[in-house]
């Protein structure tokens, strides 16, 4: 028999910050190629300003028509680190506690579609792109959290064995760990700008709407123990367990063990789907004198609720009542908020060749409200601090940098397998070149570095083992983008 043990982690519906390409824990600030280039953005009069700087974009040089098309390519990894105990008695890594699980993340294309009309004083901007979420996680072993309480059957191995040999085991394994993911939140945004005091100060209002969009699809199945070097059913070995006659005889501890083991292991199977539609007011400024630019930006928090449509489901517990709790019930919502942010910047012409620039980020993570209420392990939000230069070697060609350094606000009790934001740099670099006054073609790489975070839990994912986790992260993004006047 083939082992099948793939998982796809939903980004957004199980609160993953795999779904933040670069940005807050679950914001996409990368929505242009620009950025990509250059993450030092926010004090931009350029088309990308629609998105970074949007008062700016009555600054745009030129009257009429401008846009901007970009696509983006992300690869990302996910790696988590176990050291629990029980896992030595998987057969797929015996006599080994330690065990990597790593997730693959391929986005082919993250597009984004910006444009102005802009006429002396007044601008009037629009764009699209995805704000959030955006792609899956593709984990080919499963993960801690799905494997723990399964392989926490081991501990009824040397009661059972006590009592009856042919009840001892000493192996377990999981023949199909499958379930596929994605998230995806539109944003389509429009607004204004208008300079109060001409070529110095502008303002800027306007909204985004964001609209969610979740799947969840997956199942367990086939989980056997090893009794006697025979593989066997789990389900069918705690249940023939069940129906023998000494059962009734058995301490209650060990009775409502075997119990959970038979439920614990019988086979599920998920398939839910989830909506949400929000909306955030967006207001900014930009002051303009001279060589230097000085941008700001705020958005407001974007309240959106899940409303899960579920056709088959998981049972997680049950009421005192007796019915079942399930993981998604359906038409039961769910938060799955987008944080305030707040965006600065300024920049400084140097030579009429060099511009220098710099900008700070703040994710107002703890006023939000997440899935499962994350944000109550939120010490404070993100916060992030940009810097970056560009050269203008001639009319047609520049080349361009940034540097950003990320500081989660995350706490210990926020990590988990399914969720975990770190402490990153991130470094992009990149060019553009204009085939016409009118057309310009950028290119940029950017990657990111993140501190791996070490945590240990006393009581492992609700087992009554501990185990330490150590969470990693790697993120490269390719970009190419066209930007046009008519």
């Amino acid at each position: 028999m083939i082992l099948k043990r793939k998982f796809f982690a939903t980004l957004l519906l199980s609160s993953a910050s795999l779904a933040a390409f670069a940005g807050g824990i679950f914001t996409n600030t990368n929505q242009s190629i620009h950025f990509l280039r250059n993450v030092a953005r926010d004090a931009s009069m350029e088309i990308d300003a629609v998105y970074t700087n949007p008062a700016g974009v009555s600054f745009l040089k030129d009257n009429g028509f401008q846009f901007s098309l970009n696509s983006q390519t992300v690869w990302q990894t996910r790696t988590i680190s176990a050291n629990y105990a029980p896992f030595a008695a998987n057969a797929n890594h015996p006599l080994n506690p330690n065990y990597d699980y790593k997730g693959e993340t391929f986005v082919p294309v993250l597009p984004s579609v910006m444009g102005a009309w802009k006429k002396d004083r007044w601008a009037v901007s629009g764009f699209f792109g995805i704000v959030g979420g955006g792609g899956s996680a593709e984990f080919d072993n499963g993960l801690p959290s799905l494997e723990a309480p399964i392989s926490t059957i081991m501990g009824l191995a040397t009661p059972l064995a006590g009592i009856d040999p042919a009840w001892g085991f000493n192996q377990y394994r999981i023949e199909t760990m499958e379930m596929t993911g994605s998230s995806m939140v539109y944003g389509v945004q429009l607004g204004a700008s208008y300079q109060i005091i001409e070529n110095m100060l502008s303002g800027y209002v306007g909204g985004r709407v964001a609209i969610a969009r979740n799947k969840n699809k997956g199942e367990i199945e086939d989980i056997r123990v090893n009794s006697g070097g025979s593989w066997t059913s789990a389900p069918v070995f705690f249940g023939s367990i069940m129906s023998d006659p000494r059962f009734l005889f058995f301490p209650a501890a060990l009775q409502e063990g075997v119990a959970k083991a038979a439920a614990g292991t019988s086979n599920k199977e998920l398939d839910n789907y989830q909506t949400g539609t929000g909306f955030a007011p967006i207001i900014g400024a930009d002051f303009k004198m001279g060589n230097l630019n000085i941008g700001a930006k705020y958005e407001f928090r974007t309240h959106i609720e899940m409303t899960n449509h579920t056709d088959k489901d998981v049972i997680v517990g049950v009421n005192p009542d007796g019915t079942p709790i399930t993981m998604f019930p359906d038409g039961s919502k769910v938060n799955g908020d987008m944080p305030a942010y707040l965006a600065l910047g300024a920049s400084y012409l140097f030579f009429d060749k060099l511009v220098v620039s710099a900008g700070y980020h703040f994710y107002d993570d703890k006023n939000a409200k997440y899935a499962k209420d994350k944000q109550q392990y939120i010490d404070k939000g993100m916060q992030e601090y940009l810097i970056g230069a560009e050269y203008r070697f001639n009319e047609k060609f520049l080349v361009s940098a940034g540097y950003q350094i990320s500081r989660t606000g995350a706490t210990d009790a926020y990590q988990s397998d399914m969720s975990f934001s770190l402490n990153s740099s991130t470094l992009g670099l990149g060019c553009a070149y204009n085939f016409t006054e009118k057309i310009r073609l950028n290119v940029a790489y950017m990657t990111t570095f993140y501190k791996p975070w070490e945590k240990t839990s006393p009581s492992f994912y609700g087992t009554p083992v501990s185990g330490t986790e150590t969470f990693d992260r790697t993120n490269n993004v390719f970009g190419i983008g066209l930007d046009f006047r008519l």
